[in-house]
């Protein structure tokens, strides 16, 4: 439970900042990369209950990395307002995940990577 949180702290963060950086990023308004990156965290969380292991860091990332990016690029369609590239939403997606590696080898040295959801 201690990974959702930091997701849903983390994320929205990433997202707000990826947004003031990127030129191929543009949220209207502020909550709408809150939005974005919560719904990012709460899907990148389930991921992680199903995938994280001590062996399969890397692999967690790589599925949370293409998780990034389509709910990054997708949500210009749902969100007006919104424009995303997709190169924008990659390199948006390689920020978030810079910190998802940092909380994986977090979770698992310390033990909280458990299969709760």
């Amino acid at each position: 439970m201690i990974g959702l949180l930091i997701k849903l702290v983390i994320c929205p963060i990433t997202l707000i900042l990826s947004d003031s950086i990127l030129t191929t990023l543009n949220f209207a308004s502020t909550y709408q990369a809150i939005i974005v990156g919560v719904v990012f965290a709460i899907f990148a969380h389930i991921l992680e209950v199903f995938f994280l292991m001590p062996t399969m860091i890397w692999m967690n990332n790589l599925l949370d990395f293409i998780a990034a990016i389509f709910v990054i690029y997708l949500s210009q369609y749902f969100i007006s307002g919104v424009y995303i590239t997709l190169t924008g939403a990659t390199l948006a997606s390689i920020f978030i995940n810079v910190t998802e590696l940092i909380e994986h080898y977090y979770l698992v040295r310390s033990g909280n990577a458990k299969k709760d959801i």
